[in-house]
């Protein structure tokens, strides 16, 4: 059998074994039969214990990463076992901080761990937690300043700090921000902005965008206003109106800034709100909506973040009415019909500008 083969190579002991030994097991388990791959899991502690050995091997490290990876997304590893993946994959990652492959890889695997399985299992939270107690969300910091400008590397370590925090909580988010990942996220977003006469290997890359926006935004979700207004304090806004205006097609781009924008009002306070006016964030989501007319998840999200903000009081409320935005949320609700999140941010947006423009008591922000 290929798996059983592969295993007594990483038995022999060298690292060029062990590497090779990783390799036919990876492309075991990806083409052969089911036997295969749950032979491969039930082996695993060999892996482990390889990966250890050769601690300091990039392509030991890079391969058993992928190996790993492979195992997670078939849901062959165990509960038990996956701490011990996890603290490899970290260890693996924190041995070899120069080696761009064995990050990626090693964040990829992670990430992979907290995404497989069924929704709101209780191993995810405990997972991202172990990893919280292998100090990951440093090793990813200092990964992110050592490879500022791989946008593959960039997009694991944005991609993995997400998936952390949206199964680890608050406790995650508040390392992010202790360890710098959040400013070194905010730093990375603003480096793909399109600046006239410069240009890097990260401008403009949606999907790389799309990852920083994506932690960002579970960051807001769970450190509430302390995240809220150190993002909105960090140039944040001003990094994704200028997205906003500069992307002329992706519409999952457009999704991202819109849900952060509506995240960062409705955790954020005062001078959150005032940031997003001076912005002029409401034009923007009104050209976002004009763009994708017919896209109805970047519509929702551009309708949430126009109410939220309107509802901060009558300055607010007269900045995205003087945008258009209830004209524009009008029209799509129109085309698209009342139904489900659109009518229900329609509603909360025509309320608040019909309460703002009858009196000069300000309101506290829709939930």
């Amino acid at each position: 059998m290929a798996v059983q083969k592969s295993l007594d190579k990483l038995a022999g002991g060298s690292a060029v074994e062990c590497r090779d030994g990783l390799v036919g097991l990876l492309n075991a388990i990806q083409k052969g039969p089911a036997e295969e791959t749950e032979l491969a899991a039930a082996s695993i502690s060999q892996v482990l214990e390889a990966l250890q050995q050769h601690l300091a091997d990039s392509a030991v490290q890079r391969w058993g990463a992928a190996t790993l990876e492979e195992l997670f997304r078939r849901s062959a590893i165990r509960s038990d076992m996956a701490f011990h993946a996890t603290s490899a994959l970290v260890s693996g990652a924190q041995a070899n901080l120069e080696a761009i492959e064995v990050q990626r890889w090693c964040f990829s695997a992670l990430a992979c761990c907290l995404t497989v399985g069924e929704d709101d299992s209780p191993d995810r939270n405990v997972l991202a937690v172990h990893m919280l107690s292998q100090d990951t969300m440093s090793v990813i910091a200092k990964s992110i300043r050592l490879h500022s400008t791989s946008p593959s590397l960039l997009d694991c370590a944005a991609s993995l700090v997400c998936c952390m925090v949206m199964e680890g909580g608050e406790a995650v988010a508040d390392e992010a921000f202790q360890t710098g990942c959040l400013r070194l996220i905010l730093s990375t977003l603003a480096a793909t902005l399109d600046k006239p006469g410069e240009s890097n290997s990260l401008t403009a890359d949606a999907s790389l965008q799309q990852a920083c926006l994506r932690a960002l935004w579970a960051i807001c979700e769970s450190n509430g206003e302390l995240g809220a207004t150190e993002i909105a304090a960090d140039d944040g806004f001003e990094s994704i109106i200028s997205i906003l205006a500069q992307d002329q097609g992706n519409a999952e781009v457009h999704k991202w800034c819109a849900s952060l924008l509506q995240s960062l009002l409705a955790q954020g306070g005062d001078l959150v709100a005032e940031s997003a006016m001076l912005a002029m964030a409401a034009e923007a989501l009104v050209a976002s909506i004009a763009m994708f007319g017919t896209d109805l998840d970047v519509i929702e999200r551009c309708a949430a973040a126009l109410a939220t903000l309107a509802a901060y009081g009558p300055d607010a409320a007269v900045s995205v009415l003087e945008a258009g935005g209830l004209c524009a949320v009008e029209e799509a609700a129109d085309l698209h019909g009342l139904d489900g999140a659109l009518g229900h941010w329609y509603h909360a947006l025509q309320e608040a500008i019909e309460h703002c423009t009858d009196t000069d008591e300000d309101v506290s922000p829709a939930g």
